[in-house]
C-alpha cells in the first residue's frame, strides 16, 4: 500500500477506535500527512530500533530478509521447478550478506527437498535459515514463497515516544501555517513484528478498570 494510502488508513481506524475523532473527509497531504477541514494530523509508525550499537534495525533486516525470499521464487521460476509453496524463517542475529547467494542456496535446498504434500526442517538448512516448511499447493491456490517472521514483544519504554514527539514538535510552527490545529498519531501494528511493542498500562486506567 503506497505511503499516503496507508496514512489515510491509520488515521480512520484511529477515528473508529475514538469517538473524540472529528467527522470529514481525511485528505492526503504533506507536512502535515493528512488533514480533516482545518485539522491537520501527522503519521508516525513506529519501528524498533537496533538493540545494541552496531546492529542492524529491526526493521532493515525484515526487509532484507523479503528480499532474499523473493530473489529465491525469482529464481526457482528461472530454474523451471516446479511450482511449491515455501514459507521460511530466519535464525536471528544472522549478519546481512549477499541476498542473491542467500536465495540461490534457499532454492538449492528446495529443489532437493521437493514433496507430495508439506513437510518441514529444521535441521541440514542453509545459513541463515531457522526453518524452512516446502508443501505441494493445492489445485485453486497459487504458489507463493514466504518469510514469517517470529519474535517477542519488547516494552515501548517513554523515553521512545518523548524522542518522537520532541522531533515531530519542531515541525508544528510550520504545519499550523496550513491547518489550525495539529495531532501526532503514533502507530504500532501487530505485523512487522518491528512495528510491535508492549505498551505499559498506566495505574490510573488499572484503577479505573477495576472500579467499573
Amino acid at each position: 500500500m503506497p505511503d499516503k494510502l496507508q496514512e489515510c488508513a491509520f488515521v480512520e481506524r484511529a477515528r473508529r477506535l475514538y469517538p473524540w475523532f472529528p467527522p470529514g473527509e481525511i485528505i492526503g497531504s504533506e507536512a502535515p500527512d493528512c488533514r480533516i477541514e482545518r485539522l491537520g494530523i501527522e503519521v508516525t509508525q513506529l519501528f524498533r530500533p537496533a538493540t545494541k550499537e552496531g546492529d542492524f534495525p529491526p526493521r532493515q533486516v525484515e526487509d532484507f530478509q523479503r528480499r532474499i525470499v523473493r530473489r529465491a521464487s525469482e529464481l526457482s521460476s528461472i530454474a523451471g521447478l516446479s511450482p511449491v509453496d515455501v514459507v521460511v524463517y530466519f535464525r536471528d542475529g544472522e549478519p546481512l550478506r549477499d541476498h542473491n547467494v542467500i536465495a540461490a542456496s534457499l532454492v538449492e535446498f528446495v529443489k532437493a527437498h521437493l514433496v507430495e504434500r508439506c513437510d518441514t526442517w529444521s535441521d541440514g538448512l542453509p545459513d541463515g535459515f531457522s526453518v524452512v516448511r516446502v508443501a505441494t499447493p493445492h489445485a485453486n491456490e497459487i504458489p507463493r514463497w514466504r518469510c514469517w517472521r517470529a519474535g517477542h514483544e519488547v516494552r515501548l519504554e517513554r523515553a521512545v515516544l518523548e524522542d518522537v514527539i520532541r522531533e515531530k514538535n519542531r515541525h508544528v510552527a510550520d504545519y499550523r501555517t496550513r491547518v489550525d490545529r495539529v495531532w501526532l498519531l503514533i502507530v504500532l501494528t501487530s505485523w512487522p513484528v518491528s512495528s510491535s511493542s508492549l505498551i505499559r498500562r498506566s495505574r490510573t486506567y488499572r484503577e479505573d478498570r477495576k472500579s467499573s
